[in-house]
């Protein structure tokens, strides 16, 4: 994926998901995530996210859903323990860097009941 496409993208994903809360994290492949999103605009929808050598992306997934194995990886337990009930804040990539940056805030809740990032 070249930057110009990178970016755009980067974009697109910043338009859509800014403000969602991700719900839950799937991992249904070795390098592949699903993450369970909501928002006001977006309702709820599936982000797929492949890290993969040659066909890496990252899309919205229409009615399938990917098999997941009985029991989460570790490494999706961990996601799950630290981005779950975090809202996306921005997505942006670098120039001349082949990646993507993605930002979440997260609430936490006091003893009192208040809400803090």
């Amino acid at each position: 994926m070249d930057g110009w496409t990178l970016r755009r993208l980067a974009r697109e994903l910043d338009d859509a998901l800014r403000g969602a809360r991700i719900d839950r994290v799937y991992q249904p492949g070795e390098r592949d995530l699903v993450l369970a999103v909501r928002s006001a605009h977006l309702g709820a929808r599936r982000l797929y996210v492949s890290a993969h050598q040659q066909f890496a992306r990252v899309h919205f997934l229409a009615d399938e859903r990917p098999d997941n194995p009985a029991t989460p990886p570790m490494f999706c337990v961990l996601l799950r323990k630290h981005i779950e009930g975090g809202a996306s804040s921005a997505s942006h990539s670098r120039d001349g860097i082949g990646c993507l940056k993605w930002q979440l805030k997260h609430w936490t809740t006091s003893a009192t009941g208040a809400r803090t990032r």
